[in-house]
């Protein structure tokens, strides 16, 4: 609780963050920036009025829109400020997972293991999640605006969540927990991948408050069963009948089943962009061979296998080692919308905005 050190790392985190990115600021538009933002006159406010921002709220991820909308009414199409709101956008998420990390330390789960470290470990880790290169897409590609924004949101509603439940006052609770659930409603009409976060709060108050016990177990599961299953059935009906994913695939190069084989292969690929980010692995668009069988290529059964291994390890590991399990299951629990069955392109380096954090 000094202020110096939170002073520290906001003030440092702004000047190493302006140094990398400043250089960025003249990019121009690419890609989808002409669909969603170039071209897209719902959102080209020329006033700021009530009829304005009510057709960027009725447009998909309406949070997202209504900021391209304001800076167009303060830029025009001029690119600086549209990158200059992506870094601060960034900049907050990375404050934010800082204050996450760092009070994730302190409860009686993490205290003892970490006592006397928990600053040093709360700044190393954001600072390796905020300057990776796997981040660049997401702050420089104006649309992704929309990843970044859900990131924000996500982990700004998870420490919010890890307040409310550690504060000794139940009125600081109570403004918490709607400050969670407030932050959770705004990540998801960022993004619809930001549905998975009760999915990770839960595990974290399961692995990282309780503890992963027998009984603690056997509560969650009573408790939460019921509630994620109906959650899952309702978005199966809602994603086959309304978004209609099977007729999506008509325009892709790949089926579903092949998208399914093929994911595995690019999770553990993100997985190694994490640990092993060079310039030449790092691309705005990758080309990835489709998975046609579990044989063609070879290489997808043993990723199939090797990331069963790993999420078995982690959870028969969640009660020795809590954080590290919770971080292992985080990562995969948060590619799961983007890498399973929906009819979207095979692998983007921006889907691991809050899976790497």
């Amino acid at each position: 609780k000094n202020p110096g050190q939170y002073a520290f790392t906001f003030i440092s985190l702004l000047i190493i963050l302006l140094a990398v990115y400043s250089n960025t600021f003249d990019g121009n538009w690419q890609y989808d920036d002409f669909h969603n933002i170039v071209q897209n006159t719902k959102i080209h406010f020329n006033t700021i009025s009530l009829d304005s921002i009510k057709a960027a709220i009725f447009s998909q991820r309406p949070l997202p829109n209504i900021s391209f909308g304001l800076n167009y009414y303060f830029n025009r199409l001029d690119v600086v400020g549209y990158h200059i709101a992506n870094l601060l956008i960034h900049y907050l998420s990375s404050i934010f997972l800082f204050l996450f990390v760092y009070n994730t330390l302190k409860p009686p789960l993490l205290q003892e293991r970490y006592k006397n470290i928990e600053y040093s470990v709360a700044l190393l880790a954001t600072f390796f999640w905020a300057l990776h290169p796997i981040q660049v897409t997401s702050v420089t590609y104006i649309v992704q605006r929309m990843a970044s924004m859900s990131g924000m949101f996500y982990i700004l509603s998870m420490y919010a969540y890890l307040k409310a439940r550690t504060s000794n006052h139940a009125t600081l609770s109570i403004i918490f927990f709607i400050g969670s659930l407030l932050a959770g409603l705004c990540a998801i009409l960022s993004k619809e991948n930001a549905v998975m976060l009760p999915v990770s709060i839960i595990l974290f108050d399961l692995l990282l408050i309780h503890g992963a016990s027998k009984d603690n177990l056997k509560k969650y599961f009573k408790i939460f069963s019921l509630p994620l299953v109906l959650i899952f059935i309702t978005g199966l009906i809602y994603l086959f009948y309304s978004a209609r994913v099977l007729e999506s695939y008509a325009v892709r190069d790949f089926t579903m089943i092949e998208r399914l084989l093929t994911e595995p292969r690019v999770i553990l690929f993100y997985l190694s962009l994490l640990f092993y980010p060079i310039n030449s692995r790092m691309t705005f668009l990758h080309d990835v061979d489709i998975s046609h069988s579990l044989l063609n290529p070879w290489t997808t059964v043993p990723a199939i296998l090797l990331l069963f291994v790993i999420i078995v390890i982690a959870i028969y590991q969640a009660r020795k080692r809590p954080l590290i399990s919770f971080c292992v299951l985080f990562f995969f629990l948060n590619h799961l919308i983007e890498g399973s069955f929906l009819p979207l392109e095979l692998v983007y380096e921006h889907r691991n905005y809050i899976p790497s954090m």
